[in-house]
């Protein structure tokens, strides 16, 4: 079953008599202004009776778009209409809320805007309905007075019983309660008021009122417990005419502006004239009140919101239309009016509805875009049906004219999905571009948006005249659920100005084309004299050309007067030489209208001018622990150890004889023990991009036996059946090892293996145990083929050494020594013995 709901935008004309005299000149808007919406499934079905819901379509109200009016007639009604529950206030978040409010021309009673959380909840109303006397209590507040019920009257009844609990209410009063049994407004001024006050709570929201209308401190008293009327206990009260006009009740339109900001945790309103822009003072409730009195932290921190009414004995009629709501709706439409400047680059000339005529503008004969984006907020899928846009009519020139519509969906990421789409339609007399869609054509699922944007849309000639219009869009179409609610979606006006009295004047660097960019080099020594060329459509306008830096620097400015030529006339501009820095200098050029605003530039064209910039390159070569090495660096430019000169712009062969140098150091690197692990990328093309340049190559020390003997000689013994010895071993080479590497903490440990026993060839006898050596403490080990590797010296320190330097002459001395064991020789001694001893360096020391 469809569910028939309210939409948001709706007018609740009650008018209302003010007892005033005839009407000023000085009121509110004629016709509801641009920017009232229609918002399906926002509130529910009203309260009470008296109350009608109204689709308008007039092309005379609201700039031709459709809207909803809310409107309250007749006497003796009591109504109020409510939030659904999913659309309540959301007090963890930022909202703003905006609607246009009609207080009629005849007698009423009032209405107030009302942020609550009752128990009844979408039902929420006041139960006081007594026609005499309860028309003042705007369907939000309790009783006029103070009451007993019961046997003999001895139950007691407060006036707050009968308001709507949990509530603030902002009170637009249009008739003065000060007689004897309706004294709500007695302390106030004869006339129409706006204020707040707290209907649910007796103590801050009720006075008791006595006789001669004097403040009591009870509502019962004496024995027979004589009730009290009561008053309206106001909070910043204001009285409207002479605020927002001459007379209130005139049958026009204000607007109500109310926000709460999360940061503050203020909730601000006012009431203002949207033709004169006259407002009340903004007033704030605090928090404490509002956490208080709607029981915010027991509701999750959410309100019901909306408006209630009532008209006593009088039948006047109100009015209310939304143009923006305070609750995040399941579909969000934007706006957007984008121009392309003299350089290209699009921007969005978009301003605030306040905003006076400024640097931002469009100017007649431009042309324009049009933009839009619904984005889709609900969890359910969306099946658009219709996108609807709108200009004031008579702005452009397009009207009546076919206009292509591009539009392309993009995903809750903002990734396009799939092409850009196109349709055409008709841009009629009034302003409006409809584009239908078949169903299943253009479907969207939670978080995805679709943009729809018309190019060339030209504004029309105007003279001597400049004004604010606007462009608005909004979506039709239903959400894809079981029930299928149909459901509209507004964007607010995208307000922008049109200059209409000057088109822009344009500059280039060429008479043919419009070409904004120009690059050139010079020495940098002498005056620079450049040609350009300009024109402006327009007869008579008066020019100004700016010359500056970039940074802002002004060099020249000066005038000419426009011909009113669509040619480009040629002119030239002159940069002093000390304006020309090294390297990359760039001006530009712009062109303002001197007698129409002044500081927008209407035009620009950028001139870069390069001056060589000498330019030094440091060569670097960096070990593995990225440090520089010590001695090694070297400096290419003039006067440096690469005597060679260099500008910003060069591109250099680093491996070319001409920086011979640098190779002459790798090899030395190499010869010392390096290895050459990285060149520079480029390193035959390379680019000075910058006055100084580092560029590095990295290296590698290493850990290696640099050389080892071949032989180690014992000479020659005679046997004489006894242990001999041999401890100054001749060698034909150094054992030698070097040390490069960057990080030598852990030193180095050099190894002793005997991989070939001590061996007479001929015989076959082996000579066992008979190789020794002595270290560097004294200790004495025998090298043999069992024991394997045998660590012989160590040390801390980088660089070079020559272990054999450290062998003495002595069975003392560290070396490798001989003891010729008869007893461990297997067949006899006598004869030529030779083993391999294997020599091995390890990083660290055991």
């Amino acid at each position: 079953m469809k569910r028939k709901v309210l939409c948001a935008l709706f007018l609740m004309i009650i008018y209302f008599y003010c007892g005033q005299g005839v009407a000023a000149a000085e009121k509110g808007a004629d016709k509801i202004p641009k920017g009232a919406i229609q918002i399906e499934g926002l509130f529910t079905s009203p309260n009470g009776s008296g109350i009608q819901v109204n689709n308008i379509n007039d092309p005379s109200q609201n700039g031709g778009f459709p809207y909803t009016e809310l409107k309250l007639s007749g006497r003796s009604n009591w109504v109020s209409v409510w939030s659904e529950s999913t659309y309540r206030l959301d007090f963890t978040k930022s909202f703003n809320g905006r609607a246009y409010v009609n207080f009629g021309t005849t007698k009423a009673d009032g209405f107030a805007f009302v942020m609550h959380n009752d128990p009844n909840g979408r039902r929420a109303l006041t139960t006081e309905n007594n026609e005499s006397t309860d028309g003042q209590n705007l369907g939000v507040y309790g009783a006029a007075r103070s009451s007993k019920s019961g046997f003999l009257g001895t139950t007691l009844h407060t006036p707050e019983e009968g308001a709507i609990k949990n509530s603030v209410a902002v009170e637009f009063d249009l008739y003065a309660n000060r007689g004897d049994t309706s004294v709500y407004d007695v302390r106030e001024s004869n006339g129409p008021h706006v204020a707040y006050s707290f209907p649910g709570n007796l103590e801050k929201g009720y006075q008791a009122v006595g006789p001669g209308l004097a403040d009591e401190g009870w509502w019962f008293t004496g024995l027979l417990k004589e009730t009290r009327n009561a008053r309206i206990k106001h909070y910043q009260t204001y009285s409207l005419p002479g605020i927002l006009g001459d007379r209130i009740q005139d049958g026009t339109w204000y607007e109500f502006i109310y926000s709460f900001e999360t940061g503050t945790k203020s909730f601000s309103y006012q009431l203002r004239n949207p033709v004169t822009g006259k407002a009340t003072p903004i007033v704030k409730i605090p928090w404490a009140d509002l956490n208080q009195e709607l029981k915010l932290a027991t509701n999750g921190y959410k309100a019901y919101w909306g408006f209630s009414a009532a008209n006593g004995i009088f039948q006047g009629e109100t009015a209310f239309v939304f143009t923006q709501v305070p609750v995040e709706l399941s579909g969000e439409v934007k706006s957007d009016v984008v121009l392309k400047d003299g350089t290209g680059q699009e921007s969005s000339v978009v301003v605030a509805e306040t905003d006076e005529l400024g640097s931002v503008f469009v100017s007649s004969d431009d042309s324009v875009s049009l933009k839009s984006t619904f984005s889709v907020r609900g969890e359910l899928p969306y099946e658009v049906s219709q996108w609807n846009g709108i200009v004031e009519a008579g702005i452009v020139e397009n009207e009546g004219e076919e206009v292509l519509i591009s539009y392309i969906r993009r995903n809750g990421a903002g990734a396009v999905i799939g092409s850009t789409q196109h349709k055409s339609a008709i841009l009629d007399v009034d302003g409006q571009i409809k584009v239908a869609f078949n169903p299943g054509e253009l479907r969207l699922l939670s978080g995805e948006s679709v943009e729809f944007f018309i190019d060339n849309i030209k504004i029309r000639r105007f003279v001597n005249n400049h004004f604010k219009t606007n462009f608005m869009s909004y979506i039709e179409g239903r959400e894809l659920s079981s029930v299928s609610n149909f459901q509209s979606f507004f964007s607010l006006p995208a307000y922008f100005w049109v200059n209409a009295e000057d088109r822009r004047a344009e500059l280039s660097w060429t008479p043919q084309n419009s070409v904004k960019e120009k690059e050139l080099i010079t020495s940098g020594t002498d005056v620079l004299t450049i040609p350009f060329y300009w024109k402006d459509p327009d007869t008579g306008d008066s020019l100004n050309f700016v010359l500056a830096k970039e940074g802002g620097a002004v060099i020249d400015t000066w005038g000419a007067t426009a011909l009113g030529s669509e040619s480009f006339v040629a002119a030239s501009l002159t940069i002093p030489q000390e304006r020309l820095e090294q390297g990359q200098n760039v001006f530009t050029l712009d062109v303002y209208n001197s007698e129409l605003l002044p500081s927008f530039s209407q035009d620009q064209i950028i001139l870069i001018v390069n001056v060589p910039q000498s330019a030094q390159v440091k060569v670097e070569f960096i070990n593995e622990e990225n440090q520089v090495m010590s001695g090694y660096t070297l400096t290419i430019g003039e006067g440096q150890t690469i005597d060679t000169a260099l500008n910003v712009g060069d591109v250099i062969d680093l491996t070319s004889s001409e920086f011979q140098a640098i190779q002459d150091q790798l090899a030395a690197l190499e010869t010392a023990g390096y290895e050459i692990n990285v060149r520079p990328e480029h390193e035959t093309n390379f680019a000075i991009t910058e006055p100084a340049q580092t560029v590095t190559y990295k290296v590698a020390g290493q850990l290696f036996l640099k050389s080892a003997p071949s032989t180690v000689d014992f000479g020659s013994i005679t046997y004489n059946a006894k242990v001999q010895r041999v401890d100054n071993p001749s060698t034909d080479g150094d054992l030698v090892i070097t040390d490069t590497r960057a990080n030598q903490a852990d030193g180095w440990t050099l190894y002793a293996a005997l991989t070939t026993n001590m061996k007479n060839e001929k015989t076959g006898s082996v000579m066992n145990e008979a190789l020794w050596y002595v270290d560097s403490a004294g200790e004495e080990f025998a090298l043999t083929v069992e024991s394997g590797n045998q660590p012989i010296y160590t040390n801390a320190s980088g660089g070079t050494f020559a272990v054999t330097d450290t062998w003495g002459d002595t069975p003392t001395e560290p070396g490798l020594k001989l003891i010729a064991d008869p007893t461990k020789t297997t067949v006899s001694s006598i004869g030529t013995y030779s083993g391999v001893v294997t020599w091995t360096i390890m990083a660290g020391q055991p």
